[in-house]
C-alpha cells in the first residue's frame, strides 16, 4: 500500500493485526470511521516485513513452546526505524491486536518517541520470554498510552489489563458493545478515544456493569485487580452468578478460576444448605438464594485477598 506524502497533519503509524495487512486494515470499519473522525490526522499503514503478515514470528517449537531469545522481533523492529525515519516523523503509533502487541516491544527496543500509544484489542507476547524480559526492562512504560478492549473479544479482551500493566498511568477504555476490531462511531466509546488521541484530557472510563450491591463496577482495567479504594474495595471485581436448586437439602459449591497468562488456579469451595419455604411466611433467610449469595461472596474475598497479596 503506498505511503500518502506528507501533508501537513499530524501522523499517525497504524499497524495491523497478526496475518493482515496495510490495506486490509484500512478497510476496517472502524478504522474508516476513525479517519473520518480525525480529519486533523493522517493514518499511515505498514505492512508487516515478515511472512504470513505477523509482526512477531511464532516459536521455533509452535505457540505453546516458548523462546527466550530477545532478538526474536529484530526484522520487525529494524524495519520499523527505517519505516518511521522515511515516512515520519509520527505524533503517535496505533497497533490492533499483534500489531499492538508490538507496540511495548518496539518502544523498549528503539531510540524514537511518540506522543502517545493507542492499542486496540491487543495482548502481551507472553510466550516470548526474551522480548518480554526487555518490556520489563523498560516498564512502566513512561508514553501516553491508552488499552481499548471490547466486551464480546472474549479471546483477547481479557488479556488487556496485562497490556495495560507495562503502562505507566494508562487509559484503558472498555467498551459494551465491541467485539475484535475498532469501535465504529456509534460507539459509545469513540469520542473519549478521538480525544485521547488529539491529546486531550484522559477520557473517563465508561461504567461497566452494576454489582450485586448496587454499587457501578469501574471497565477501566488500571492497576488490574491489585488496587484498593476506600480502604477495603478492588477497583474491579469478577462476578459470576448460578441458579440456586429448587429442591431442598445440602449442597457443595466449587468455584475455579484458570489463569491465562500465568500458571496458576484459584479455587475455592462452600457449604450451601437449600431450605423449604413455609407456607403462608416468608421463605427462610438462609434459602438457597441468599446462601448462593454468601458463598460466592466469600469466594469473591478469596480471590481479591489472594490477588492483593
Amino acid at each position: 500500500m503506498p505511503v500518502p506524502p506528507p501533508s501537513g497533519k499530524k501522523r499517525i503509524l497504524a499497524l495491523h493485526g497478526g496475518g493482515g495487512s496495510a490495506r486490509g486494515f484500512s478497510q476496517q470499519l472502524g478504522v474508516k470511521d476513525l479517519q473520518e473522525e480525525l480529519s486533523d490526522f493522517d493514518l499511515v499503514f505498514a505492512s508487516s516485513p515478515e511472512a504470513g503478515g505477523v509482526w512477531i514470528r511464532s516459536p521455533p517449537g509452535g505457540k505453546s513452546v516458548p523462546t527466550s531469545d530477545p532478538h526474536w522481533a529484530d526484522t520487525t523492529i529494524k524495519f520499523l526505524d527505517k519505516f518511521v525515519d522515511d515516512h515520519g516523523p509520527f505524533d503517535s503509533i496505533l497497533g490492533y491486536s499483534q500489531g499492538g502487541a508490538m507496540i511495548p516491544i518496539y518502544l523498549a527496543n528503539t531510540k524514537h518517541t511518540f506522543n502517545r500509544v493507542m492499542m486496540y484489542c491487543s495482548y502481551l507476547e507472553s510466550v516470548h520470554h526474551g522480548l518480554m524480559a526487555e518490556v520489563d526492562a523498560a516498564a512502566p512504560i513512561a508514553t501516553p498510552s491508552m488499552v481499548f478492549s471490547g466486551e464480546k473479544d472474549t479471546a483477547f479482551g481479557p488479556l488487556a489489563p496485562f497490556l495495560a500493566a507495562k503502562f505507566k498511568d494508562p487509559v484503558a477504555i472498555h467498551s459494551p458493545d465491541a467485539g475484535h476490531a475498532l469501535p465504529l462511531k456509534d460507539d459509545p466509546t469513540f469520542a473519549s478515544i478521538a480525544a485521547f488521541i488529539r491529546g486531550g484530557a484522559a477520557p473517563a472510563p465508561v461504567a461497566g456493569p452494576a454489582s450485586p450491591t448496587g454499587r457501578r463496577l469501574r471497565a477501566d482495567f488500571s492497576g488490574a485487580g491489585t488496587k484498593v479504594i476506600n480502604g477495603k474495595d478492588p477497583e474491579w471485581v469478577i462476578v459470576d452468578e448460578v441458579i440456586a436448586p429448587r429442591r431442598p437439602g445440602k449442597y457443595v459449591l466449587q468455584w475455579r478460576w484458570d489463569n491465562e497468562q500465568t500458571p496458576q488456579v484459584w479455587t475455592t469451595c462452600a457449604d450451601v444448605e437449600v431450605l423449604p419455604a413455609q407456607a403462608g411466611a416468608e421463605k427462610s433467610k438462609d434459602s438457597g438464594a441468599a446462601a448462593l449469595g454468601r458463598a460466592l461472596a466469600a469466594a469473591a474475598a478469596f480471590l481479591v485477598a489472594a490477588v492483593v497479596a
